[in-house]
């Protein structure tokens, strides 16, 4: 996969689980070409979603999230090996 650098990164944050804080070893970086999302400390994986294959969106947002500027997007693809990436759980809003 080729570097993300390349496409020009939108937005990059880490997955987050409670109280907003990133516990976890899910890395998701958003380019203006592709979706990438990079899991694991020792054995890693990267899965690359092309954004012309992402076929809907859905965010979910609690009042707790709400306050904290938290949330859950839930991307479904029409890329056969990656159909349905795992949601970006926890993701800080950030001004793009």
């Amino acid at each position: 996969m080729e570097n993300a650098d390349n496409g020009g990164i939108v937005w990059s944050d880490r997955k987050r689980i409670a109280f907003g804080l990133p516990w976890t070893f899910t890395k998701y970086t958003l380019t203006k070409e592709k979706l990438l999302i990079h899991t694991g400390m020792l054995n890693t994986q990267e899965d690359e979603v092309r954004l012309y294959r992402i076929m809907d969106v859905t965010l979910r947002r609690s009042l707790w999230e709400r306050m904290f500027g938290l949330g859950t997007i839930h991307c479904c693809s029409a890329d056969k090996s990656a159909p349905v990436p795992s949601g970006c759980h926890g993701y800080r809003q950030q001004g793009v």
